[in-house]
Formats: structure tokens, C-alpha cells, sequence
């Protein structure tokens, strides 16, 4: 857990991580004295654990959700999926696994906690390579705390973190175990396989009346219809708003005038930096690049990996310090910096690896591109003041449909009914419809209209104004006739070609060959080798599966219904291929994988034991209060 907080906290996501770990860990306010002052939620081997900590964890959960999935998740319907019980959950681990590690009487030094924040790049002076406390003091201002807490909640994660290393670290299974399995894996059955096919068995009855309709009522929850909905909307786009609209050349040429220094490409260089702590230590490093010692050894000598002080393909405002950035952009070819430059992280000596020349551009070059620059802006404009028109007249109650004909002269267009997936009731696919618009369609109750709303897909608004619901409901008989008809069929083959196997699986297990069986039907027998996870077109999935469940002499069928055949095979004999000198490898990843498994197991188990042995208490009443009467529904 840690070391993946370690890896993610890099660049922007670094003050998301942190956020979070500051949020999960429980830091804001003081949870002790919470618990000492309001009745408890939950009572974790004797300690108390508040509602309002579990809303928070509760709160913090939503928010991951919505980061990892991209859609916002209402307070309703993150309780209805159960993050409520997750909240509880975890809070309880987290406060067992404390009270366990004051048993064991875990510590964490100042050091190791010091070390550890070292290893987060977010912290760390990117020139000078050492922990920077206005970095920490920056990315944690947000959240309302100072470094001395968040070292505070590193520390106790750390020393949880000593209990559960211990116990979840995997060890690698036992050889003998690993290599069953992975022999297991590599299995090859030999089989004496008969087919049988439909046409032997004779013509397949077609439904009558009677066998249809029957079909319908004891099936009734077969041919359901989703739910439908009938709307109306109005989607502007900027594209919409292009009559009229001209660009003039003067217009171009005051856009190219404003534009031109920044349009082409840059000049970019790469740039490799160290910083040393006196102006001696710098010019005695510039004297050995000189004499011959190549950056990369006085990055290595300094304790940097080559990549940590490299500015690849940088721009002049993307180096660190302007005085760097200045001498570097100065050099007319690659080359190292005469002497050493002074920064607020020390002294800096550079080397420039790579130079990429900047590329200018022209106005005949451009002109499309500034043109196009000049409609979007104008036609933006318009779409705005067309909808701020609408919902002028919206406001004095004039209705939807009326204010967008006055104000735009627009007549909303009518969808449905739809499903959720763009479907008509007829089949067919609504394929011009935003999915932001349905979506909103399917959020709304019947007769509501809503405001101008963003298109989420693309630049533009819409109004939108719900009619109809059409709930779930079942298809007609004469709407399903003819696929009841061939549900049925398919019945009929399958009872079919059922009765042979059964009967021809009778004869095998009383003792006949099924070779004799076979024979005496009229059908011939193949014998094939079958391997455990390799697909085999001539046998059905189902009986391919459970060829390595039956034992010697045993005999299994299945159907092949894209034939319209069975097939059944007897397991003639068993066998292992050697591992060969390759699969060494495999079977020590088998060793390791199971191993992992077996810590996950071992954990979860030593996590129940704790719950039994310290006692969990849930006061759901006390819960309440803060979630209300949602969490009874």
C-alpha cells in the first residue's frame, strides 16, 4: 500500500494522493477526543468510533469512486451499493490493526518516517534532490494541516504497516504443491469420441397453437421490454450558428498579429542540471567534465539517477530557474556551461544534450486555422446569447417549446420511445442522439423540463422536457410469436439429442464398449488427445470442461448445437507431459502466485480472528443520524 503511495505521488496527482491518505486516515480534527464526547457508531475492541468518522470515510469513498469511474455517485445511490458497510469496515480494520500494533508494542523512529517522505517525489527538490519542507507545507495547505501532522498519519501507517507486512507478505508455496498444480495445468486426456448429428435422429415437430401459447405462460419472465422513455430536446451547437457569419481579412491579420509569435514550434533543448551546495564544489565538478568525466558519472557520483536530472525536449519556461534557463537557451550548440550559476537550491552546473531549432510558420500557413478560430469564437457567442434569450422568456413563464420558437425560432425534435442503449421498440438505433442527452432523459421525472445543460461530448447545449415513461412490461404473444417458435424447436433438438446420450451413456456405464455401442447404432468412433485449456472445435465447450472432472473409462456428452449434434466421449487414459526446461520459470511463478494467495487468505483470516476475539459492536441507531432514513431503504 505504501509503496504504491509512493509511486503515484508524482506531478499533479501527488496533491490528489495526498488528499486522500489525509481523508482516509481520519486527520481532520482530532477523532480521539470525538470519541470521547459523542455516543459511538461503532465499538471496535473497546474503541469508540464515531458516526461522523464513518461519513467521512464514507464521503472519501464516493470520491474515489467518482475519480475511478468518471461519473458523479449521488449520496442515494452510493448507500443503496453498500459504502456505508465499506466505511464501517474499514474504519474497524484500521482500528483493530492500531490496537494490535499497541500490543505488539510497534514504534516508528523519526528517520524512518523521514525516509520514507523521501521517497515521495512530490516532496522532493527536483535540482537539489533533498526533502523540501515548502514543497510539503504547499501540497498540504489545502487540506488544513502542517508537516508535523501529516508525518503524524505516515507514522501511524507505517506502524500498522510493520503488522501487516508481517502477515501478508507472501512466501512462496511448497515446490510439490506448486508443480501438482502446474502439472495439473498441462493434463492431456486421450478420448474415444462418437458424434451424433440431428438428422439421424429424425424430423423435429413443429409448434402448434397450443405449444406456443404454452410456451408464453410458463415463461414470464422471458420477453420483458425495458423501460422506454419519450422526450423532446433542443441541441445547439456552435456549428448551428454559422449563417451569415464572414471573416473579414483585416480580423485575420489582427489574429495573426496577436498569434504569431506564439504559433509554430518552440525552440526546446534538453537540458541535464546538478546543484551543489557551494560555489567550490560546482567549478571543481565543471573541472572534471572537462578533464573528461562525463555527466552521467557526476550524476552517479551524487547519488542521481541520469533520468532524475534530465529536462528532455524542455521549453526556456519549462527549466527550473531562470538563470539556468538563461545560460542553457544561450549556447548555440550542445555543450556544458562555462560556470557555475547561482539558484536558490545552490549551485547549478547544466550540460544541453539535444538542441530542436524552433520552426516558424506563415499567415497563408495559418489562415485556416485562424479563421476557423474567429467562427468558433463569433458562433460561440451566438449560441450564448440565443439560450440566454430562451431562458429570458423561460423566466417570465412562458413554456419551453413557445420560448425556444420566439427566441431562436427552433422547434424542439421528438426522440422515442428509447431505451437506455439508443434502442427503438422497433430495433433500430437512435444514432445521432448525444449520450449526455439520454442520460438526462432517463434522470428526469415525467413532464419535467430542465434549463440549458453542456453537451458532455462536444462544445453546445440542449433543453430537453420529458413526456413519457414507458415502464418495463411484457411483449405480446403475436410480438414474440415466431421467436417462441424457435426457442421451442431448440427445445425439441435438445430433448432429442439428450435421449441418444443418455442412452448410449447407460449402455457405457453397464459395461459395453463404447466403441460396440457406436457400432451396433451405425456410427463410427475417432480417438483424439484433448489438453486442459486448449479449445477444441470438434467437442462442445460444455463437454470439453468436463472431460477433466471424469475419471478413467468414464463417459461424458454435450451438444454441439451450432450442428445440431451430440457428442460423447470416453476418457480412455490420463497423462502429464514432462515439464520442460522452460517451465522452470512457470513453476516459480505458480510458487509465487500461490503463495501470494495463501497471504491474502492467511490475512483475511487473521482480520476475522480479531473482530471475534476484540468484540465488534454497531450501533446502527447512532448511524443513523447522519444517514438518515436512506440507509433504511
Amino acid at each position: 500500500m505504501l509503496t504504491a503511495l509512493r509511486n503515484s505521488l508524482n506531478g499533479f496527482m501527488a496533491y490528489v494522493i495526498v488528499g486522500l491518505v489525509i481523508v482516509a486516515f481520519g486527520v481532520f480534527g482530532v477523532p480521539e477526543l470525538g470519541r470521547m464526547t459523542q455516543p459511538s457508531a461503532v465499538k471496535a475492541g473497546g474503541i469508540k468510533i464515531s458516526a461522523q468518522e464513518i461519513d467521512r470515510e464514507f464521503t472519501q469513498i464516493i470520491r474515489r469512486q467518482e475519480s475511478e469511474t468518471g461519473r458523479q455517485i449521488s449520496r442515494e445511490d452510493a448507500i443503496a451499493q453498500g459504502f456505508v458497510d465499506v466505511a464501517v469496515k474499514r474504519l474497524t480494520v484500521r482500528t483493530l490493526l492500531d490496537k494490535e500494533s499497541d500490543k505488539f508494542g510497534l514504534g516508528v523512529t523519526d528517520e524512518m518516517v523521514r525516509e520514507y517522505l523521501m521517497e515521495i517525489p512530490a516532496f522532493i527538490d527536483p535540482i537539489t534532490g533533498r526533502l523540501d519542507n515548502n514543497r510539503m507545507a504547499r501540497a498540504l495547505q489545502d487540506f488544513g494541516l502542517s508537516i508535523q501532522q501529516f508525518e503524524t498519519v505516515i507514522s501511524n501507517e507505517l506502524r500498522r504497516s510493520q503488522l501487516t507486512n508481517v502477515l501478508a507478505t507472501p512466501i512462496p508455496a511448497p515446490r510439490p504443491m506448486a508443480k501438482d498444480l502446474l502439472l495439473r495445468q498441462s493434463e492431456a486426456r486421450s478420448l474415444t469420441v462418437v458424434t451424433i448429428p440431428l438428422e439421424k435422429l429424425g424430423e423435429v415437430p413443429e409448434p402448434s397453437e397450443e405449444d406456443i401459447k404454452s410456451y408464453y405462460d410458463n415463461h414470464p419472465d422471458k420477453f420483458i421490454m425495458p423501460e422506454y422513455r419519450k422526450f423532446r430536446a433542443a441541441i445547439f451547437r456552435p456549428s448551428d450558428f454559422t449563417e451569415g457569419l464572414e471573416v473579414s481579412e483585416e480580423d485575420l491579420k489582427t489574429l495573426w498579429e496577436l498569434r504569431k509569435d506564439s504559433l509554430g514550434e518552440m525552440e526546446r533543448r534538453t537540458v541535464r542540471i546538478l546543484t551543489f551546495r557551494s560555489e567550490e564544489s560546482a567549478k571543481g565538478a565543471l573541472d572534471q567534465l572537462k578533464a573528461g568525466t562525463s555527466f552521467e558519472e557526476l550524476a552517479a557520483h551524487q547519488n542521481h539517477a541520469l533520468e532524475n536530472i534530465t529536462f528532455k525536449d524542455a521549453m526556456f519556461t519549462e527549466l527550473p530557474d531562470l538563470g539556468v534557463a538563461q545560460k542553457a537557451f544561450a549556447l548555440t550548440e550542445p555543450g556544458v556551461s562555462e560556470e557555475s550559476i547561482k539558484t536558490p537550491f545552490g549551485d547549478a552546473i547544466f550540460e544541453v544534450v539535444d538542441i530542436t531549432p524552433a520552426k516558424e510558420t506563415s499567415f497563408e500557413a495559418e489562415r485556416a486555422n485562424l479563421e476557423q478560430e474567429i467562427l468558433l469564437e463569433d458562433t460561440s457567442r451566438k449560441m450564448i446569447e440565443t439560450i440566454e434569450a430562451v431562458e429570458s422568456l423561460l423566466d417570465t413563464g412562458l413554456p419551453l417549446e413557445e420560448a425556444l420558437q420566439e427566441a431562436a425560432d427552433v422547434s424542439m425534435q421528438s426522440f422515442g420511445p428509447v431505451d437506455r442503449n439508443f434502442f427503438t421498440r422497433g430495433g433500430a438505433i437512435i444514432d445521432k442522439l448525444p449520450l449526455s442527452v439520454l442520460n438526462e432523459a432517463f434522470a428526469l421525472q415525467e413532464g419535467d423540463e430542465t434549463p440549458a445543460l453542456p453537451l458532455d461530448e462536444e462544445d453546445g447545449y440542449y433543453f430537453l422536457a420529458l413526456d413519457e415513461v414507458l415502464p418495463p412490461a411484457r411483449k405480446t404473444l403475436d410480438e414474440v410469436r415466431d421467436t417462441i417458435a424457435a426457442l421451442w424447436r431448440a427445445d425439441q433438438i435438445s430433448a432429442m439429442l439428450g435421449k441418444v446420450a443418455i442412452d448410449i451413456e447407460a449402455r457405457v456405464a453397464a459395461g459395453e464398449d463404447l466403441k460396440d455401442v457406436a457400432q451396433s447404432l451405425g456410427y463410427e468412433t475417432k480417438t483424439i488427445i484433448v489438453k486442459r485449456g486448449e479449445a477444441n472445435q470438434s467437442l462442445p465447450p460444455s463437454l470439453l470442461e468436463n472431460i477433466f472432472f471424469a475419471d478413467i473409462g468414464q463417459s461424458v456428452s454435450g451438444q454441439q448445437m451450432a450442428s445440431n449434434a451430440v457428442v460423447i466421449a470416453r476418457i480412455d487414459d490420463v497423462f502429464f507431459p514432462p515439464l520442460l526446461q522452460g517451465e522452470e520459470t512457470m513453476l516459480n511463478l505458480y510458487q509465487n502466485g500461490m503463495g501470494a494467495q495463501i497471504a491474502d487468505e492467511t490475512f483475511q483470516a487473521y482480520l476475522n480472528t480479531m473482530e471475534a476475539e476484540e468484540g465488534v459492536k454497531i450501533n446502527e441507531a447512532v448511524i443513523s443520524t447522519v444517514f438518515g432514513a436512506d440507509l433504511a431503504q
